[in-house]
């Protein structure tokens, strides 16, 4: 979600899986370990970073990411369908991989639908019929896992406070309501001294924050950026001010033009995805090349959920490995 700006980027988390007593257990890791600790092995976490922007239509969900590569590796923002009335937007530590192995060990987007309807692990048992109406029973089912990660890691990290290891945009329609329910659920690290360089990690419980209904927030348009320090022109600022070519393409067709309008002047909430689903795929394939790993869907309250622009297959590479040079969680931040 938005927040204060920060000038700390990295590409890849560095974890490391024990050698001895901790074959099953994935622990973050930062900097390089004593000489005397246990033998390690390398884990790496690709992130899901760039903007993801939201717009609650008429009669519907219009949910439009774009990548953002400020460290090599990473991953664009990811949209994962749960049911036909709700969608997940990962962002943060997604992919787990050991490179030496070169296959994943976990996968948040994939283990999320499962996590989230109690068919692995022991996540609460939500209704896939009737859907994920509980924000924090979604944003629990995926805690263990994380905690799991975390619990083994003993140095100290230096990462900004308001930097979630993973965030989660949850929508959400309910029955018989035409506004959506969105939600960001992110988990924040603690850290607690407890002697000499031995430090205890841990997941904290995530606070659910709802984004949308909101009294301030009568337009229905909203944007979260993972980092939060990007300040680039974001979708919103190009459809609510076209120019050029984009902007020709708009005005000759009259039903775009009025869905444009309705965005720039506030009143989104009117505008029906007739006119809007064809609007923003114009704006983004505008603005975004398809290297961005840019992608676009739809929760459309009659009809369920639907891809308009799939990510690119290309987007998640296979067997992902640490890259010469890639930051560790204790890298100077960079300015």
């Amino acid at each position: 979600m938005a927040g204060p700006g920060r000038g700390w980027r990295f590409g890849h988390l560095l974890l490391l899986l024990a050698a001895v007593g901790l074959a099953a257990t994935v622990v973050l890791a930062a900097g390089r370990q004593d000489q005397a600790e246990e033998q390690v092995n390398e884990i790496v976490a690709n992130l899901a970073s760039g903007h993801v922007t939201l717009f609650a239509a008429h009669d519907g969900v219009v949910v439009a990411t774009i990548g953002s590569q400020f460290e090599p590796g990473n991953l664009p923002p990811l949209i994962v369908p749960m049911t036909g009335s709700e969608l997940v937007v990962v962002l943060g530590a997604v992919d787990w991989v050991e490179p030496t192995a070169h296959q994943p060990l976990f996968r948040l987007d994939a283990a999320l639908p499962g996590l989230a309807h109690g068919t692995t692990g022991n996540a609460p048992r939500l209704s896939a019929e009737t859907g994920l109406s509980d924000p924090e029973q979604v944003a629990l089912s995926v805690l263990e896992p994380l905690r799991a990660a975390a619990r083994n890691l003993h140095a100290q990290l230096d990462l900004p406070a308001d930097l979630p290891l993973a965030e989660l945009v949850f929508v959400h329609q309910p029955t018989n309501e035409s506004a959506p329910d969105i939600w960001d659920l992110s988990y924040p690290l603690k850290q607690t001294f407890l002697q000499q360089n031995f430090w205890d990690t841990e997941v904290e419980r995530p606070r659910p924050i709802e984004l949308y209904p909101d009294p301030e927030n009568k337009n229905g348009l909203l944007e979260i950026r993972y980092p939060t320090d990007d300040r680039s022109p974001g979708l919103i600022d190009w459809l609510s001010k076209p120019a050029g070519r984009l902007l020709q393409d708009v005005q000759l067709d009259p039903k775009m033009a009025k869905a444009q309008q309705e965005i720039a002047g506030g009143d989104a909430r009117k505008t029906r995805l007739a006119q809007l689903v064809p609007l923003v795929k114009m704006t983004l394939e505008a603005m975004a090349p398809a290297s961005t790993g840019r992608a676009m869907a739809v929760l459309d309250w009659d009809r369920g959920f639907s891809w308009v622009i799939q990510p690119p297959t290309t987007a998640r590479p296979q067997g992902p490995s640490r890259l010469p040079g890639a930051p560790t969680l204790k890298a100077a931040p960079h300015h």
